[in-house]
């Protein structure tokens, strides 16, 4: 797998789980929030820096068989967890198609 392709499935996969109804939005687990600060002290050296997260932080893809998808999202209030959960699993299922896919949801908090 290319690292390019690769990013097309994270993009697939948080586009897909962003679309679900009572998704606040995306959040990155462990590893993402670490990477996310060792790169923000990098960027804190070099002077401000305005741009967005990366909306795609809280989707990790690795190739396997089957695939792994694990995403982590913020729920709306007024939903059921289960029922969000459930759909975002599917939701990210489809975006890889044919493809078999193992998907982990977990949700980090609510909103």
């Amino acid at each position: 797998m290319t690292g390019d392709e690769r990013e097309e499935r994270v993009a697939a996969a948080a586009a897909a789980a962003l679309q679900v109804p009572g998704v606040a939005f995306l959040k990155p687990g462990l590893a993402g929030r670490l990477r996310a600060s060792a790169s923000a002290l990098a960027r804190a050296e070099k002077g401000p820096d305005r741009r967005r997260a990366d909306p795609t932080a809280g989707v990790r893809v690795r190739q396997g068989t089957p695939w792994t998808a694990e995403v982590h999202i913020v729920l709306q209030r007024g939903h059921r967890a289960l029922d969000v959960t459930r759909a975002v699993r599917s939701a990210v299922a489809d975006s890889f198609g044919e493809t078999p896919v193992r998907v982990t949801v977990t949700v980090s908090g609510m909103v």
